[in-house]
């Protein structure tokens, strides 16, 4: 008797696991800050320098490992004159988002935060601890 009790236990946890894996939702991994933005106001000014349009911001994937998520911010404005190579001036912070905050932290150590106001698949925009927004658009690639 007690074989048989076994036997229909297991069968019964091995069903229940099988219809709660089958059953969970997935949802898709849509990182809307993932990639590369510039600033709008730059963007939008025929006056702009070529450095200044070249210059963009890129957040990596958002991971749940915090020393993963990095913001990479590339300047071409800030290139010596006497490189034999101009490259770009590269920054890398990291990042993290608790609810609708911004935090970067440099190599420092310093934290800015900012609130995210707004955010999709093209714009972004920030404010600041005085709450002045800066407005950004995705780099389409």
């Amino acid at each position: 008797m007690k074989n048989r009790d076994l036997k229909k236990h297991v069968a019964l946890l091995f069903l229940t696991t099988l219809v709660f894996c089958s059953c969970q939702e997935e949802f898709p991994q849509d990182d809307l800050i993932e990639g590369k933005w510039k600033l709008e106001s730059v963007v939008n000014d025929a006056n702009a320098l070529e450095c200044e349009k070249q210059a963009y911001f890129e957040f990596s994937k958002y991971t749940y490992d915090d020393a993963e998520r990095k913001l990479y911010k590339v300047n071409y404005c800030d290139i010596p004159e006497d490189a034999e190579i101009p490259e770009p001036i590269v920054i890398e912070n990291d990042y993290s988002i608790l609810l609708d905050t911004l935090i970067i932290v440099d190599e420092k150590r310093d934290t800015k935060k900012y609130i995210i106001e707004h955010i999709n698949k093209e714009t972004m925009t920030l404010l600041d601890k005085y709450r002045n927004p800066t407005n950004y658009v995705r780099v389409k690639e």
